[in-house]
């Protein structure tokens, strides 16, 4: 770190980066508020390594707005118990207010208060900017630099006293440590001794073998799957703390926010699946909340505004219902860094309100049978990497069903599970195969010719392992790899394995974590020497 402070002191370095939105909302490199997301209420001021402390941020800090509202027509009608401010647009003389500030965010709700945009808050850096400066954010944030916001960078000076601080330490008593003796380890790297004392457990689990407390789950279904069914069937598990599909579920309230379907329609859906699981409304009722948007669409980065509100309810589980509309204007769904700074800014939200978020989105067009697990879903590939979780739903070759896939970051491997329609809910369906997805097209032999399933079925007893235990699919990629054969065939061996008693497929007294509905292949009855055996 000191090496690379003194070659950009003896300019030997690159030119600094233009600087990212610092805060949320804040302006981005291009002059313009940013559609990614930060932190807090902050701006850009130009080139970072011009400024110890920037002009936009220092303003958002100590510079007063209102006198700059009301230059430009806008009118503070009075304040909420809450403390927001009531402002009325320009043009406007009578009627409620278009705007609320709270000392930090001015939050604008008209559509007729141009140059503002509509449903979107601005911090105090970004109003000076576009009232004053035409929305320059480089030439506010030269203005308040003349104006006496922000503090420059000190004039260019090669300071060495920090490298012979540290190799005297590394190289004599390094055991003292601390600020005063010239420890200039990064506050946010630590030791492993460190690391693994301060956190010794893992985050509590949610839902077990998907999703921990602070973790983001995407839901990826094809349209008119049946989603938003599903959704509330998870939603009434999680609220219940009964098993989802045949995983257990820790019990917590959760908010539903639903952009897609009317009030009315969610007073129809849910109870009526509340009722096919066999639960009370009254029992429920105050577990479950709904916050129907469409008609009033907010985005993800309105939701900064509401987390404060949110907290005193103590919500488990954040449903987003559905993820394209919850972007923020403008944005470019397959932008990899947009989209990946709305997944930072979803984990500073479940962070804040210790929960988890489960995002729903809808698959591309097209055959997604032969694609991996993580490339199903419309957009940037970083949705799937972004998130902790990554489950996804195609159809299944018979009618009415779906197969649930999944890729998953802090718990094992968890098979892949059929699930049947029967309205008003989805079942799990054990007796489909998974592998038999729609437009899925077969594998065929090798020129060179497969050997029987058959003959390999009475064989497969020394592919199983007892430690991990192997699902169906990890097992039938293990036959493939050990005998060099294609798929098909090794799935026709495993099927002819279990028909034959050689090994079975079933749930363990004792499965790995979270994978309590899973089937695992184990050793069966049959053995290769009672086959063997001509002693009568």
């Amino acid at each position: 770190e000191q090496l690379l402070e003194a070659a950009c002191e003896l300019n030997e370095a690159q030119e600094a980066p233009k600087s990212a939105a610092c805060g949320l909302l804040g302006g981005g490199a291009d002059n313009q508020p940013s559609r990614a997301a930060g932190a807090a209420t902050g701006a850009t001021s130009g080139d970072c390594g011009d400024f110890a402390v920037r002009p936009g941020d220092d303003f958002c800090q100590r510079g007063e707005i209102r006198p700059i509202l009301e230059s430009h027509g806008w009118q503070l009608l009075g304040s909420r118990q809450d403390g927001n401010e009531l402002w009325r647009r320009p043009g406007k003389e009578s009627g409620g207010h278009s705007a609320t500030f709270d000392g930090n965010v001015f939050y604008v709700f008209s559509s007729n208060a141009a140059p503002f945009e509509s449903e979107r808050g601005y911090s105090r850096f970004q109003v000076y900017a576009t009232l004053e400066c035409g929305g320059d954010y480089t030439r506010a944030a030269r203005e308040l630099l003349g104006k006496g916001y922000g503090q420059t960078m000190p004039e260019p000076g090669v300071d060495f006293s920090r490298l012979r601080t540290a190799s005297g330490q590394q190289q004599g008593g390094g055991q003292q440590q601390g600020a005063a003796d010239g420890d200039c380890r990064p506050p946010s790297f630590l030791p492993l001794g460190e690391l693994v004392e301060k956190y010794p457990k893992m985050r509590p689990v949610l839902i077990h073998g998907f999703l921990r407390r602070g973790e983001t789950m995407n839901i990826i279904a094809p349209p008119k799957t049946g989603k938003s069914w599903l959704v509330t069937d998870l939603a009434l598990s999680v609220a219940t703390g009964t098993p989802w599909f045949g995983f257990p579920c820790e019990k917590g309230k959760v908010l539903i926010i639903d952009n897609e379907l009317h009030p009315e329609t969610s007073a129809n859906r849910i109870p009526k699946v509340v009722a096919a699981r066999g639960f009370d409304l009254k029992k429920v009722q105050n577990d479950i909340y709904v916050d129907n948007q469409r008609g009033r669409l907010g985005n993800i980065e309105d939701l900064a505004n509401q987390i404060e509100t949110l907290k005193p309810y103590g919500f488990k589980l954040v449903i987003i219902d559905a993820f394209y509309r919850a972007l923020p204007k403008g944005t470019d769904e397959n932008d990899n860094g947009t989209v990946a700074g709305l997944y930072n800014l979803i984990d500073k939200y479940a962070a804040a309100l210790d929960c988890a978020f489960v995002l729903i989105h809808h698959t591309s067009k097209g055959n997604q049978s032969l694609k991996s697990i993580t490339d199903v879903g419309a957009g940037a590939g970083s949705q799937s990497r972004a998130s902790d979780t990554h489950v996804i739903l195609r159809r299944h070759k018979e009618e009415g069903c779906v197969v649930m896939e999944s890729v998953v970051r802090s718990f094992p491997s968890v098979g892949a599970v059929c699930l049947r329609w029967d309205w008003p809910l989805w079942e799990r369906d054990d007796s489909l195969n998974p592998e038999d997805l729609d437009g899925k097209k077969e594998d065929r032999p090798t020129s060179a010719g497969d050997p029987d399933p058959s003959a390999i079925a009475s064989r497969l007893a020394e592919v199983v392992q007892d430690d991990p235990p192997m699902v169906k699919g990890v097992f039938i990629e293990a036959v493939k790899t050990f005998y060099g054969i294609t798929l098909k065939t090794a799935r026709l061996a495993v099927e002819s394995a279990i028909a034959g008693g050689y090994i079975k497929c079933e749930r363990l007294a004792h499965p790995p974590d979270g994978q309590h509905a899973a089937k695992f292949i184990v050793k069966g009855d049959v053995r290769m020497d009672s086959l063997n055996d001509d002693s009568d």
